[in-house]
């Protein structure tokens, strides 16, 4: 029997990274003087898993493509992701102190 074998957290952990350094990119070819980037920067780089954006890549290699090609797309979906976060801290939603331990 040939077995196969993957190791997801290396997986996870490599296309996390990738992720992150992308994400830093994006922020730092905007203007850090305003304040929306600023607030952006915050929140988008204060961590977490990136599974979204990690399963975005995952998927685009499954079906034969450049996770690379989709790495932007992949980014966007974090951003999105991000945002529904900050909405949803917002006063009368759910009141939490906390997000990604920030």
């Amino acid at each position: 029997m040939n077995e196969l074998s993957f190791d997801l957290s290396a997986y996870l952990k490599v296309n996390k990274t990738l992720v992150e350094d992308s994400l830093k990119k994006i922020i730092n070819q905007l203007d850090p003087s305003r304040e929306l980037v600023q607030a952006m920067a915050h929140s988008l780089l204060a961590g977490g898993k990136r599974l979204r954006p990690v399963l975005g890549l995952a998927a685009t290699q499954a079906c034969g493509g450049n996770p690379l090609t989709a790495l932007p797309a992949c980014c966007a979906i974090e951003m999105i992701h991000t945002y529904s976060l900050i909405h949803d801290d917002l006063p009368g939603m759910d009141d939490d102190d906390l997000r990604r331990g920030v």
